[in-house]
C-alpha cells in the first residue's frame, strides 16, 4: 500500500518540508520558527497578511498578537516586548513607518534585548500607497540594519535569521520584503519550530532605557559600534554571495527582488556564465569586503535596484574611497520611479554588455504594445452596495445645497483621507479634494478653515480615525474651527482586509472586547453637534450633513453601514433592484429638449467623435432634410440649453451639425422611403417649413408636389440669407436631395394667380400652407412707390437673384434683427464706403447671435444704438431725421419697450435707407371666408399642436402663422404638419402625446466639479480679403480632427442619473438603456432613491412594470 501523504499547515513542525505560501504567509512561518511571543501591526497593503495569519494561530502555541490602534503603538507594543526579553515584531506598510518614526528613531540608541525585528513592506509602483518612499533611506538615519529578501523562501529565512542578529547585537533589525516578494508565492522549506517560548522579565537600566542629553551622549557611540560590527558580520551572511567568473570583466550587483529579475535577465541574454555577480541581502550596511572585491576585478558594474539609487551611492563611495576605476552603472540605465521587471534589467544589462536584446523580449515587447490598448480599461472603483458611495453622495449633495443657499460662487472644500473609500475621488463621486496621509484630513481642515470663507466638510474612515483623527479632531475643537467632520463607519478596516479596530468589539484573536464609539470620542471632546446617520438612507443622512455644515464651529456626523463585503458574508445580502423600462423614459438632453426638431444631438456628436460622419448624417436625416443648411443659418437654441456651458463655453453643435454635412454630403445614403401611398399633398411655398414637411411625408410614401413663386427652391434660405452665410451650391445640393425622393416641385407657380386656392383643394387630399413671410414692413407705414427708403428684404432678395442694386457711398440700415444685420453686411459686399445701423433699442435686446454682431462691427458697420428715424427731410440729399430713444418697461416681446426722448431729435444724411424693421405674410390668394386668420388679421389661425385650420384637410405653418421666426422654428412647424396631416390621412385623431419626442425640461442632476476646462474649437474664417467677395464664405466649418476635438466637449448629459451621481458598477447600459446587474446588485436601494424617474423598483429582473 502507498502511504498517504502527510497534510501539512503552516503550525507543521517538520523540517525539511515544503508548503506553498504567501511571501507574508512565510514571514509569518519566520516569526514562528523564531519564537516570537508579541506581533503587532496595523494593517497596510502590502503588510496585511502577515499579523492577519498570526492572529488564526497564535493563541494555540501563546503568541500574543494584536492589530494595534497605528504604527507607534504597534511598534512601541513590540518594542516594550523586547525589552523583557520577548521575541517581539512589529509589521507594517511603509508609509505605517512614518507614523511610528518618532520611536523607531530613538529605538536604536536604547537597543535591543529580546530579538525585535520591524517589518516595512514597501510598495515600488504604489500599487496600493500615496508615495513610493524607499525605507532604506530611514533605516539609514535610524542605524538600523535592514535585510531584503529576493524570494518567498528567503522571506522566511531573513525573518529567522534578523531576531539572532538582533539578539546578537542587541539591535532592532529591519526586514524589507516589497510587494513583489509580500504578494509572491512559492515553495518554502520549513525549519524547526521552537519547543517553547519565552517568558518576560524586565530588568532596570534607567541610564540605558531612559533617553535624555546624557544617555544620549553616551548610548550613541555604543550605537555606531554595534553597526560597526554588524557591517563586519555582513560579509559572513549567507544572504550576501559573490560569485567570480573567470575572465569576466563585467559585474552585477543586485538587492532584494533585483536580485531575481537581474538572474532571469542574464539567462535570457544567455551571459549568465559569463557575469561576475554580487547578491547583496543586507542592502544595509553593505558587505563592503565583497563590494570592493568585485571592484577590483572589473570594469564595468551595474547596481540593480528598485527605487533610490542607494546601494549604487554606497558601491560608488567604496570605489571612489579605495582608489578604483571600474565604471559603475545605475540609475543612468534603470528607472527609479516603479518596479523593475526582467526586460527592463535586461536591456540595461544588454548595455553595459553590448549585447542585443534577445528576439523573445522584443516579441513580447511588441505583443504588449499591440495588447494593452486593446484590454478593457478598468479604473478601481467601490463595491456595489458600498456605503461610502452613499455616504458621498449624501455629502456632495449636502454641500450642493449649502452652495446654492450661500451663492454658486461658494465652493465647499473637502479634505479627504487614506482607506477603501478614496476609490470615490474618480467620476463621478469625486469625493476629494486633497489627500496626503491617514488622519490628515482633519489636519488640512483646520487649515483651510483659517484662509477660506467656504465651508470646509472633510472625512475619514472609522478606522482612521482611530488611527490618526483624535488629535486632529481636539486640534479642531481646541481652536473651534469651523470645520464639518464626517466619518465614514462601515465597522472594518476593509481595504487590507476587514480587519477589526477599537470601533468593532472585537480584537485580532476574535475576543469581544470594549466597542468604542467615534460619536462618543466627538462628545467627550466638547463637540455640541454630533449626529450619526445610515447613508442609504439618503434623503435624512443630506439633511443632517447640510445642518452640519451650517452649524458655526465644529460638528461631527457618523454616516455608519456595515461593508457590504461583510454584510454578504454574513448573508445580509437583500432583494436585487431592477429597472421598470416602462418609467424609465430616458430624460432627454437638455440640447435635444432645447432644439425645435430635437434633434439627437447628442447621438449624432458622439459618432463625431469617433469619426463616424456618415453614421452622424444617417442620424440627422432622421430628423431633418438640410444639416449643411442649417448648421450654417440655425439660432442655436440647443446651445443656449446646453450644460456644458457651466463650465466654460457650450458645445459648437451648431458647427457640428454643419461639419457632418460638410464631411459626409459626398457619399449621402440615399433616403428610404416606405410603402408608397396614392394620397397626394400639396406644399404651397417652398420654404423651410414647406421643404420639412415634403422631406417627412414624402419619406412615409406619399405623393408630394411643392409650389413655390419664386424662380429657385428655398424660400427665405434662397432670397433672405446672403451667399457669404449660406453659399448657393451648398443650397442648391442639399435642396436637390428633395427633387431626389420624388417631390415635384413647380418653380415660378402663384397660388391665386396660376392656380386658384379651391382648384388646389379639389386636387389634392390635403394642403399645407407654408408661404412666409416675405413682405416688409414699412418703415414710416406703407411706403408709397418713389420714396427714398429701400425694402430690405428686397435688397437680400435681388442680391440673391442677380437682379439690380443701387451702389453708392452711404448706406443706413434700420432695424436690429438678423435682417438688419444681413442688410448691412451685404451693402459693405456692395462696395459701399460707409455703413452704419440705427436700432431704436440697446445692443443685449438685438434679436440675434452677438457673434454675427461682433462680425459685422469687424468688418466696418457702425451701429447706432437707441437711436430711431423719425421722418423725411428731403430726397436731395437724402436727410433723415431721428430720435434718441429710452428703454422702459418690457414688452410683449421679452425686451423693454422704446420711447422718444423729448426734444432729442437730431438729423443726418445718408445716400441709401433700408427698411429691415420686420415682414409679414402676404394672403391675397387665400379669401379670409376659406381660411380663418388670428385675431389682428396678420396672420393664419391654426391650432398650434396640430398645425390644422379650421378647413379640414388644410393646414399652415411656419412664419404664415408665427410671423417672421427662424429657420429651425419654421422646420418644427413643418414636422408638426406632416405629422398631423399623416394622421388626417390615415383617419386618426390629430392630437396625439408628444411629449415622449419633446423630452423634459429639467436639468439632468450632474456634478460638474470635476470636469476640465476645454476651450472651444474656434472655426476657420475668410481672409480679410476674402470677405468683401459677396459670393465667398466667412465661417469655413471644421476640418476632420477639429470636429473630433469639439465633439469631445461634450458631456452626454443624458438622464442616466443614477449612473452619473454614483457610478455603482451594478448600474449598468445595455444597448444604450439602464440596467441593474442582478449578480452584483446587494439591493441597497441608494439607486431607487436617487433615480428622479421613480423607475428603480425592488426585486425581479429588468424590463417592463411586470418584471417580465
Amino acid at each position: 500500500m502507498s502511504q498517504v501523504p502527510k497534510i501539512l499547515k503552516l503550525t507543521s513542525n517538520d523540517p525539511g518540508h515544503k508548503l506553498f505560501l504567501m511571501g507574508n504567509e512565510a514571514i509569518a512561518r519566520g516569526a514562528l520558527e523564531a519564537g516570537v511571543g508579541v506581533a503587532a501591526s496595523y494593517p497596510g497593503t502590502p503588510s496585511s497578511e502577515i499579523v492577519g495569519t498570526l492572529s488564526k494561530i497564535g493563541p494555540a502555541i501563546g503568541m500574543y498578537v494584536e492589530w494595534s490602534t497605528n504604527e507607534k503603538v504597534a511598534f512601541e507594543t513590540a518594542m516594550a516586548a523586547s525589552l523583557c526579553g520577548v521575541r517581539a515584531m512589529a509589521s507594517m506598510k511603509h508609509v505605517g513607518v512614518n507614523v511610528a518614526l518618532d520611536s523607531i528613531m530613538t529605538a536604536s540608541y536604547i537597543g535591543a534585548v529580546g530579538g525585535l525585528v520591524l517589518i516595512s513592506a514597501d510598495d515600488p509602483g504604489a500599487w496600493s500607497s500615496q508615495s513610493e518612499q524607499d525605507n532604506r533611506y530611514i533605516a539609514q538615519q535610524a542605524y538600523l540594519p535592514v535585510l531584503e529578501p529576493s524570494s518567498v523562501q528567503e522571506a522566511k529565512d531573513m525573518v529567522v535569521r534578523a531576531f539572532d542578529l538582533s539578539e546578537q547585537f542587541q539591535q532592532p533589525f529591519i526586514v524589507r520584503p516589497v510587494t513583489r516578494v509580500a504578494h509572491g508565492r512559492g515553495d518554502v522549506v520549513l525549519g524547526p519550530l521552537p519547543e517553547k517560548r519565552r517568558k518576560g522579565v524586565f530588568f532596570k537600566d534607567a541610564s540605558r532605557f531612559v533617553l535624555n542629553p546624557g544617555s544620549v551622549r553616551k548610548n550613541r557611540p555604543l550605537l555606531i559600534q554595534r553597526l560597526k560590527r554588524i557591517q563586519d558580520a555582513a560579509n559572513e551572511l549567507p544572504f550576501n554571495r559573490l560569485r567570480i567568473t573567470d575572465g569576466s570583466r563585467i559585474g552585477i550587483i543586485a538587492g532584494g527582488v533585483a536580485y531575481t529579475y537581474a538572474m532571469d535577465a542574464l539567462r535570457w541574454l544567455g551571459i549568465e556564465d559569463s557575469v561576475s555577480v554580487l547578491k547583496i541581502g543586507t542592502t544595509y550596511p553593505v558587505p563592503s569586503k565583497l563590494v570592493l572585491r568585485l571592484l577590483e576585478k572589473m570594469d564595468r558594474v551595474l547596481v540593480i535596484e528598485e527605487l533610490e539609487p542607494i546601494l549604487e551611492l554606497h558601491v560608488k563611495s567604496l570605489a571612489f574611497e579605495n582608489r578604483l576605476t571600474p565604471k559603475v552603472h545605475g540609475k543612468d540605465l534603470l528607472p527609479v520611479a516603479g518596479e523593475l521587471s526582467v526586460d527592463i534589467v535586461a536591456e540595461a544589462v544588454s548595455r553595459i554588455a553590448e549585447r542585443d536584446l534577445p528576439s523573445v523580449i522584443q516579441e513580447a515587447r511588441k505583443r504588449r504594445s499591440e495588447l494593452v490598448p486593446l484590454a478593457p480599461v478598468r479604473p478601481p472603483t467601490l463595491c456595489a452596495g458600498c456605503p461610502h458611495r452613499a455616504s458621498f453622495y449624501d455629502i456632495n449633495a449636502a454641500s450642493r445645497l449649502v452652495s446654492m443657499e450661500l451663492g454658486e460662487s461658494v465652493v465647499p472644500v473637502h479634505p479627504g483621507d487614506i482607506g477603501c473609500y478614496g476609490l470615490g475621488f474618480q467620476p463621478p463621486l469625486n469625493s476629494k479634494d486633497v489627500s496626503i496621509s491617514m488622519g490628515g484630513s482633519f489636519g488640512m481642515a483646520n487649515g483651510f478653515a483659517r484662509v477660506l470663507d467656504v465651508p470646509i466638510v472633510a472625512h475619514m474612515g472609522d478606522s482612521t480615525f482611530f488611527h490618526s483623527g483624535i488629535p486632529p479632531m481636539i486640534n479642531l475643537v481646541y481652536n473651534r474651527a469651523n470645520v464639518t467632520m464626517v466619518i465614514l463607519d462601515n465597522s472594518s478596516t476593509s481595504m487590507t482586509g476587514f480587519q477589526p479596530h477599537p470601533g468593532s468589539g472585537v480584537t485580532a484573536l476574535g475576543e469581544g472586547t470594549v466597542k468604542i464609539s467615534p460619536e462618543a470620542v466627538a462628545r467627550a471632546c466638547g463637540i455640541e453637534f454630533v449626529e450619526v446617520e445610515d447613508p442609504f438612507e439618503t434623503s435624512k443622512a443630506i439633511d443632517t450633513i447640510a445642518r452640519a455644515i451650517r452649524h458655526h464651529g465644529p460638528s461631527f456626523v457618523v454616516l455608519r453601514r456595515k461593508c457590504a463585503v461583510l454584510a454578504q458574508r454574513e448573508g445580509q445580502k437583500a432583494l436585487p433592484w431592477r429597472v421598470d423600462q416602462n418609467k424609465c423614459v430616458d430624460r432627454k438632453p437638455p440640447c435635444q429638449v432645447g432644439c425645435p426638431l430635437h434633434v439627437d444631438v447628442q447621438g449624432y456628436v458622439a459618432h463625431i467623435r469617433e469619426g463616424r460622419f456618415s453614421e452622424a448624417l444617417e442620424l440627422i436625416h432622421e430628423r431633418l432634410p438640410f444639416p449643411g443648411i442649417l448648421g450654417r443659418v440655425c439660432t442655436r437654441p440647443c446651445e443656449g440649453a446646453c450644460i456644458r456651458k457651466k463650465v466654460d463655453d457650450p458645445i459648437s453643435i451648431a458647427a457640428l451639425h454643419r461639419s457632418v454635412a460638410d464631411h459626409a454630403m459626398s457619399n449621402v445614403p440615399k433616403i428610404e422611403i416606405r410603402d408608397s401611398k396614392d394620397q397626394k399633398i400639396a406644399v404651397v411655398g417652398g420654404g423651410p417649413a414647406g421643404i420639412t414637411a415634403a422631406f417627412d411625408l414624402r419619406k412615409l410614401g406619399y405623393k408630394v408636389t411643392i409650389f413655390e413663386a419664386l424662380p429657385v427652391l428655398g424660400g427665405m434660405l434662397a432670397v433672405g440669407v446672403p451667399e457669404y452665410r449660406l453659399p448657393r451650391d451648398i443650397l442648391k445640393s442639399e435642396l436637390a436631395i428633395i427633387e431626389e425622393m420624388g417631390v415635384e416641385i413647380r418653380l415660378n407657380t402663384r397660388i391665386g394667380a396660376d392656380l386658384s386656392f379651391s382648384e388646389l383643394r379639389s386636387s389634392y387630399n390635403a394642403i399645407f400652407l407654408a408661404t412666409g413671410a416675405h413682405r416688409s414692413v414699412g418703415l414710416f407705414g406703407d411706403e408709397v412707390e418713389g420714396t427714398p427708403v429701400m425694402d430690405g428684404l428686397e435688397l437680400l432678395r435681388n442680391v440673391s437673384l442677380g437682379e439690380k442694386v443701387p451702389s453708392a457711398h452711404k448706406a443706413t440700415i434700420v432695424g436690429g434683427g438678423m435682417a438688419a444685420v444681413d442688410c448691412a453686411r451685404t451693402c459693405i459686399r456692395l462696395g459701399f464706403q460707409q455703413v452704419e445701423m440705427l436700432y431704436r433699442r440697446s445692443r443685449s435686446e438685438m434679436p440675434v447671435l452677438d457673434e454675427e454682431v461682433q462680425e459685422a462691427e469687424k468688418e466696418g458697420v457702425k451701429i447706432h444704438f437707441l437711436v430711431s428715424p423719425k421722418s423725411i427731410l428731403g430726397t436731395k440729399p437724402l436727410r433723415v431725421e431721428c430720435v434718441r430713444m429710452s428703454l422702459g418697461e418690457v414688452d410683449a416681446s421679452g425686451r423693454r419697450q422704446p420711447s422718444p426722448i423729448h426734444d432729442s431729435e437730431f438729423c443726418i444724411e445718408t445716400d441709401l435707407l433700408v427698411s429691415a424693421i420686420g415682414a409679414r405674410p402676404a394672403f391675397e390668394f387665400i379669401e379670409e371666408r376659406e381660411v380663418r386668420r388670428s385675431s389682428d388679421q396678420r396672420f393664419l389661425h391654426v391650432d398650434q399642436d396640430t398645425m390644422a385650420t379650421h378647413i379640414p384637410g388644410v393646414f399652415a405653418g411656419g412664419d404664415a402663422v408665427s410671423g417672421p421666426s427662424t429657420v429651425v422654428q419654421a422646420m418644427a412647424a413643418g414636422r408638426r404638419a406632416a405629422a398631423s396631416i399623416d394622421r388626417f390621412l390615415r383617419g386618426l385623431e390629430l392630437r396625439c402625446d408628444v411629449s415622449a419626442e419633446r423630452g423634459s425640461g429639467n436639468r439632468p442632476l450632474m456634478n460638474l466639479k470635476s470636469v476640465p476646462r476645454a476651450a472651444r474649437v474656434q472655426m476657420r474664417t475668410a481672409t480679410s480679403e476674402d470677405i468683401f467677395d459677396i459670393s465667398r464664405e466667412v465661417n469655413l466649418g471644421y476640418s476632420l480632427e477639429e470636429a473630433a476635438q469639439e465633439a469631445k466637449r461634450c458631456l452626454s448629459c443624458e438622464c442616466k442619473t443614477c449612473i452619473n451621481l454614483l457610478g455603482c458598477p451594478a448600474v449598468i447600459l445595455e444597448h444604450g438603456r439602464v440596467a441593474i446587474d442582478q449578480e452584483k446588485c446587494p439591493g441597497c436601494g441608494v439607486c431607487a432613491q436617487v433615480c428622479p424617474n421613480e423607475a428603480i423598483v425592488k426585486g425581479g429582473r429588468d424590463g417592463n412594470s411586470s418584471g417580465n
